[in-house]
């Protein structure tokens, strides 16, 4: 668990095959006005299943890390490679520290019940009305889950919700633009009181 700052609590989730560590950056920033905790979900990470070519190229990308893991420590040395091996989840991998990107593949790699969550093809109902402000932050290069297919489900699913589009980053817009990420945090906090 990461736990930061003092004031009005804020608890922030990760994604599928994640960990407490996607917010680390987001957390500091967020840390001079909230008490910010952060959580791994139990067996890893959390999320929606995928199915279909998304399911396919998530699991192709753990067969990929799994195989090259041991060698990953020499090659993120490279900002070349880390902008490859992260294309799916940032869309500036390369400006990630060779540790920060090993913590993030190891994160992935060790998620216990990542093939239970890309097995079931799951879903939420739709909330309306929904019981509590909510903001829907998506990003505008999402290769897993592009926003013109996904992100009107999403709207349909939440249709009171506040949307945001993301600009300039890729599925983990935490990595590419914490501070984009920590002021839309803060935008709809404000907007919720």
């Amino acid at each position: 668990m990461l736990r930061m700052g003092s004031g009005e609590p804020l608890v922030l989730l990760h994604g599928v095959m994640g960990s407490e560590r996607m917010w680390q950056d987001v957390a500091r920033l967020l840390a001079a006005d909230h008490d910010v905790v952060a959580l791994t979900a139990l067996g890893h990470a959390g999320g929606w299943g995928a199915s279909g070519p998304r399911a396919k190229r998530l699991r192709e990308g753990l067969r990929i890390g799994r195989l090259t893991r041991p060698a990953l420590p020499v090659l993120y040395h490279s900002r070349a490679v880390r902008q490859f091996a992260l294309r799916n989840v940032a869309a500036n991998g390369a400006a990630l520290s060779a540790d920060h990107a090993l913590r993030l593949t190891d994160d992935m790699l060790g998620c216990q019940i990542a093939e239970d969550l890309l097995a079931t093809d799951e879903h939420f109902a739709p909330l309306h009305p929904a019981p509590c402000p909510i903001t829907i932050a998506w990003c505008e290069l999402d290769r897993i889950f592009a926003e013109g297919e996904f992100g009107a489900r999403a709207r349909e699913r939440v249709p009171s919700a506040r949307y945001v589009v993301l600009k300039g980053v890729c599925h983990v817009p935490m990595l590419d633009n914490p501070r984009l990420v920590a002021t839309v945090i803060g935008q709809s906090r404000d907007a919720s009181h």
